[in-house]
């Protein structure tokens, strides 16, 4: 028979291997080593730099450059040189934390989702009702787009827009 004693000692076991469990995994994403031919992040890192990047910026009627084809991994990856080894460590780890949050939502990982599934789960995060989950991937939405509108491709294009000489 189950007592309150009982069930306060079972939650706690419970609660406290959770908050184990999500520390090991955090930590596990936490410092990555970078892999080839990158400087700061690995492959998987550099796929889902690539894969937010399309979904955020995709092929349209006046840009016909898809973000996942603008080779914006590089860009991410050199940008990384520029900040704080902190900071480098919580960008890598807020895309560890893209590739897992669509588990919720879609239940697959957002490198399985589809095309059109990936731009609704960043269009979900961009709105989402925690401010500081919406700030996070303005933010990441941001550093991508920098990379996006400095492409050769999508220079040419946006400098007809703009009568200030941009490109």
């Amino acid at each position: 028979m189950i007592n309150r004693r009982k069930l306060l000692l079972y939650s706690a076991i419970v609660a406290g291997g959770a908050a184990i469990t999500a520390s090991i995994t955090i930590y596990s994403w936490w410092d990555t080593p970078p892999q080839e031919p990158y400087t700061h992040i690995n492959k998987k890192e550099a796929q889902l730099v690539s894969l937010v990047a399309g979904a955020a910026y995709p092929k349209g009627k006046q840009i016909d450059l898809d973000g996942s084809e603008a080779q914006i991994d590089r860009f991410f990856d050199l940008f990384l040189n520029n900040l704080t080894e902190e900071k480098q460590n919580l960008l890598k780890l807020l895309l560890q934390v893209t590739e897992r949050i669509s588990l919720l939502s879609h239940r697959a990982y957002f490198s399985d989702l589809s095309k059109e599934q990936q731009q609704h789960c960043i269009e979900n995060l961009l709105q989402h009702d925690q401010h500081l989950v919406r700030s996070a991937y303005q933010s990441l939405i941001a550093i991508l787009g920098m990379g996006y509108t400095t492409h050769p491709d999508v220079v040419k294009k946006l400098s007809s827009f703009h009568r200030c000489g941009y490109g």
